[in-house]
């Protein structure tokens, strides 16, 4: 019977230290700090991806596998090879930390925005659009932002941010084996990092809006082993059905993602054909709503435990269940074990699962392509926010919004409903402004467009020439939003492009 890998814990220099037991295997080393992107701000995203780029030019060139990342919640440093060579590199990380060298800011600023061009465009919409919709352009919603610190993050707040996080009380170590001889972790003191946990958007669900393509959903709840069960069984029975029987997806991707608050963040969808999305968006529901009804049978409970003693059974789990330790703690929240524990023993009811389910079908929200509709669900607002009122704006001819369109300024924000009635209506009030984005219209007349940017994650472009007296609306929103929100828009938050302002 399998059984679950034993999480060691020590301390080296003040820093916890979480390591399992892997005979025979090179040693690997994943050095941990509690920040990633969903400890930034708009204007601050992709400043911890700076400091890890500052921190491997310092560490210098190596001929062993070693590599960085800045993930949602964490920032890592991982290193595979000897004991003594794991020793040393984690040294030159913490020492580089310790002492960042700004000098090559500028060069490393322009490496990440050529990375970020060339990478695969934005993160996966199954994990990041779930996340989006619960917290908007803050906190993990920001998974789905464009990094903006990259093109505009000086050498102070560079190492202020630096300062802030990335020092032993908000450092964690995950070994593959027992600690090499002479292992020391130089880096600078802190204090305890104390975060406020995001407030989730009220989106009045279950419903559905429109996305790009295909179908996604949303759905959220406790992080429970009944809840994990449901996802695997829904997965399986949607794959079956989908897949098989109708032949209309390849793959169906599923993604679960630990949240603030012990919750759990669910995405499953498809970039299915546009032809094909009402009968899957159909199965979708189908599936989910039996599920809710009747749990799964015995032969599905038993095919999930199944298959979760073969991942226990893996070397990639037993690096996890250390990692999942150490980013819990770091994060001040409940690590997996508890439930791999339950997932392992099947200790789990149909009921419970059913329970499980039909709380998270209570959060649903249905993505689904252009033109199409769930009919069993209502339609939410493109904006979770209500409508100001306050002085309407009508639109000059030849301008840049759709026909039809109508801008309100209130005292309190902004109001744009794009085309004729009927069209999508975004809110943004002046206290929920993360950021003001600016860009030159595309007559080069210099009449500045100005990117409006809510914590909800909405947007609004604002530009005077395409209103009648829209100066006012500019105005307004220069005496309401302070200077330091107001930013150049890189390339990927442009509402022109460059053919367009040529």
């Amino acid at each position: 019977m399998a059984t679950l890998p034993e999480v060691h814990r020590t301390v080296v220099d003040g820093v916890p230290v979480f390591w399992v037991d892997t005979p025979g295997r090179r040693l690997t080393a994943r050095l941990l700090f509690g920040v990633g992107l969903a400890d930034e701000t708009l204007l601050t995203t992709g400043i911890s991806h700076v400091i890890e780029h500052l921190t491997m030019r310092q560490v210098g060139e190596h001929p062993y596998a070693a590599n960085a990342s800045v993930g949602t919640f964490v920032t890592e440093f991982e290193v595979s090879s000897s004991p003594e060579v794991v020793t040393e590199h984690l040294a030159k990380v913490c020492r580089s930390l310790a002492e960042l060298d700004l000098e090559p800011l500028d060069v490393e600023r322009s490496v990440i925005r050529v990375e970020e061009r060339h990478r695969d465009r934005g993160a996966n919409p199954v994990v990041a659009w779930p996340l989006s919709m619960r917290y908007g352009a803050r906190g993990p919603g920001l998974i789905a932002s464009p990094h903006i610190a990259p093109s505009r993050a000086d050498p102070t707040e560079v190492a202020d941010w630096c300062r802030q996080w990335f020092h032993r009380a908000n450092a964690a170590l995950v070994l593959t084996g027992p600690l090499p001889d002479g292992l020391r972790l130089p880096m600078p003191d802190g204090e305890p990092v104390r975060r406020a946990p995001p407030t989730p958007l009220d989106w009045s669900a279950p419903g559905w809006r429109e996305i790009e393509g295909g179908v996604i959903v949303a759905m959220f709840g406790p992080r429970s082993v009944a809840l994990t069960t449901g996802v695997h069984v829904l997965e399986r029975r949607l794959t079956k059905l989908l897949r098989q029987k109708l032949g209309v997806v390849y793959e169906l991707s599923t993604a679960t993602t630990a949240i603030p608050e012990n919750q759990l963040a669910i995405g499953l969808g498809s970039d299915v054909e546009n032809g094909e999305v009402d009968r899957m968006s159909a199965a979708v529901l189908y599936a989910l709503d039996a599920l809710c009804a009747d749990g799964p049978n015995a032969e599905e409970l038993a095919f999930v435990r199944a298959g979760f003693a073969e991942d226990v059974g893996s070397d990639d789990f037993v690096l996890y269940a250390a990692y999942d330790e150490a980013a819990a703690w770091l994060r001040g929240e409940v690590s997996g074990s508890a439930e791999h524990v339950s997932l392992l023993a099947g200790d789990v009811e149909a009921a419970e699962v059913a329970a499980a389910m039909t709380a998270a079908r209570s959060t649903l929200i249905l993505g689904l392509a252009e033109g199409h509709r769930a009919r069993s669900l209502p339609e939410l607002p493109h904006s979770p926010v209500p409508e100001v009122r306050g002085t309407a704006f009508r639109r000059r001819a030849f301008a840049f919004p759709a026909r039809g369109s109508r801008l309100v300024l209130g005292a309190e924000g902004v109001t744009f409903v794009a085309g004729k009635a009927g069209g999508p209506t975004v809110t943004i009030r002046f206290a929920d402004v993360v950021g003001v984005s600016t860009e030159p219209g595309p007559e080069g007349d210099g009449d500045e467009l100005l990117g409006l940017r809510s914590g909800a994650g909405d947007s609004i472009p604002i530009r005077a020439r395409d209103w009648r007296g829209g100066q006012a609306v500019v105005d307004a929103v220069r005496a309401h939003v302070p200077a330091s929100l107001f930013f150049p828009a890189p390339e990927a938050l442009r509402f022109f492009d460059a053919e367009d302002q040529e």
